[in-house]
This record gives C-alpha cells, structure tokens and sequence, in this order.
C-alpha cells in the first residue's frame, strides 16, 4: 500500500506546473526553516549545569525528543529535495530551450 502511495505522490509531483512546485519547495523551505529556528534558540536558552545529573538528564531527553522531530521531518526533508532535484532539471530544459530558439 505505501508504495502504491509513493507513486501516485510521484505522479502528482511529476505534473505539477512549475511554478506550483516553486511555490511548495518555497513553504517546505520556510517551515523547515522556522522549526529549525526554534530549535536552535531553545538550545541557545538552556545552558546545562556540569555536574548537575537530573538537569543533564533532562536535556538528553529533550534532544531525544528533537531527534525525533527530524526524524518525522524525514519525509519532508526528502520532498524537498526531490522538488529542488526537479525544479532544478526544469530550469535547465528551460535554459536549453531558450538557446535553442536564440
């Protein structure tokens, strides 16, 4: 069943229109940007006490929970790269075009 999922989600991105694809890698970007944002600042704001096992403790198991996060973030992570792939492989068949017809 997940692979059935996988290829019809390949065919949908496979016939988007280019500027549909921009536009989604452009909120997939923002999103992933922001969450990583967020992440960064709160490991700015809790410095760990050396020495301290409970509060060591206590961080190891919020950067547990983050590793998790990303690997929920995974498959977007992936979509995101297949569009860039994609969008990439389209501008330059544009180009292409584009001196074919100068």
């Amino acid at each position: 069943m997940c692979i059935v999922a996988e290829w019809l989600s390949g065919r949908r991105r496979s016939q988007q229109s280019p500027a549909v694809a921009l536009a989604a890698f452009d909120t997939s970007v923002l999103q992933i940007r922001d969450w990583l944002s967020a992440e960064q600042e709160m490991l700015r704001a809790q410095p760990v006490a050396v020495g301290d096992y409970d509060e060591i403790m206590q961080h190891l198991d919020k950067q547990k929970g983050v590793l998790r996060e990303l690997e929920q973030k995974k498959p977007q992570l992936d979509e995101l790269l297949h569009t860039a792939e994609s969008l990439k492989g389209t501008e330059n068949r544009q180009q292409l075009h584009g001196k074919g017809t100068s």
